[in-house]
């Protein structure tokens, strides 16, 4: 059985970005849903679905992912991070 997931990736891979967002609303299994909302650079939608089923793995997934899009990984930078999160 072909999932909706499968023909959303198929979809988005075409540059029917459209087609495999209204495709993905039809798919029940979020974790499914996650990564193919990832590929697609949806991460609020990513995001949304993983708090809403409070599943931490997914949640870690889409922080990571769009962390390693947007952050710059230079020396400073992580020196940075580091600090912030070592902070009270």
């Amino acid at each position: 059985m072909i999932s909706f997931t499968d023909i959303a990736s198929q979809a988005q891979q075409s540059q029917k970005y459209k087609l495999a967002n209204m495709l993905l609303e039809y798919e029940p299994n979020i974790t499914k849903k996650v990564p193919v909302l990832l590929q697609m650079k949806e991460y609020a939608k990513a995001l949304k679905e993983s708090l809403d089923i409070h599943n931490s793995n997914l949640l870690n997934m889409v922080i990571i992912q769009k962390a390693n899009r947007d952050f710059d990984w230079t020396q400073k930078s992580k020196e940075q991070l580091y600090e912030m999160m070592s902070s009270n």
